[in-house]
């Protein structure tokens, strides 16, 4: 009963939070780095990670900073983000992704801008609310081991060219939502059309409703889907021929 109603008032979350993040203070760059698997055929650039986290860790913070500073929010912050996607001049061919050195190095910074708008959402009611001389350390933040999956998920991780197929392991309350949704809005944001696919339909139905806010500030809604595993084979299938009209004509 008393979590019930500590987690009912936007003054207790934010103390809730500002208690996660001082647990997990330890759990910084260096902790992720030095902790993260990786297969045997695999080899980690710790170097290359630390390098495009403090750009990541920089611009966040500056972001936030000047919009808790000024009361800042959205409309703000999406022009940035829009102004820095439209000087990368993306334009993919039939078939083929365009995904260029200039899009690779543009991706810390954009995923910064992103996990602000992320961060403002979520902590916007019970800041209204706080006095607090050091709101940041009330926020809903991204947590290092969130951002490092989104670079090994993109190949921002790597001096790759192209966008590498990757495979990650993110364990249960390390923030899969977070890391999927934010990916999914980078990757719309360059012009791809997204599906996240789970093998629960109540489960892609809950994260697809979390994230929809931040699909929606960005101008992406439309193109990110949350399916099944299932939906997402009968798209593909569909995308050549309608197998359900063909088996009606076969039948």
């Amino acid at each position: 009963a008393g979590e019930a109603v500590v987690r009912g008032y936007d003054a207790f979350q934010g103390y809730l939070t500002a208690l996660f993040n001082r647990k997990t203070e330890a759990q910084d760059i260096q902790y992720v780095t030095q902790n993260i698997q990786v297969d045997k055929d695999n080899r980690l650039d710790t170097a290359r990670i630390n390098g495009v986290y403090k750009i990541f860790d920089e611009r966040y913070k500056q972001e936030i900073k000047k919009c808790l500073d000024e009361g800042l929010g959205d409309a703000y912050l999406v022009p940035i983000i829009r102004k820095k996607v439209d000087s990368l001049r993306i334009q993919h061919a039939t078939g083929r992704m365009m995904w260029t050195a200039e899009m690779k190095t543009a991706a810390p910074e954009l995923v910064a801008l992103i996990f602000a708008v992320w961060t403002l959402h979520h902590s916007k009611k019970f800041l209204a609310n706080m006095d607090a001389s050091d709101k940041s350390a009330y926020l809903f933040q991204p947590h290092p081991v969130q951002v490092v999956a989104i670079f090994c998920l993109l190949g921002i991780d790597s001096g790759g060219v192209g966008l590498e197929r990757s495979l990650i392991q993110v364990r249960t309350g390390e923030g899969k939502s977070a890391v999927l949704g934010v990916s999914s809005s980078l990757l719309a944001l360059y012009k791809c059309r997204v599906s996240v696919a789970c093998y629960s339909e109540y489960l892609s139905q809950r994260d697809g409703d979390n994230i929809a806010f931040l699909f929606n500030a960005l101008g992406v809604l439309d193109d990110v889907k949350y399916m099944t595993l299932t939906k997402v084979c009968e798209y593909e299938i569909n995308k050549t021929v309608n197998i359900r009209e063909a088996l009606e004509g076969i039948i």
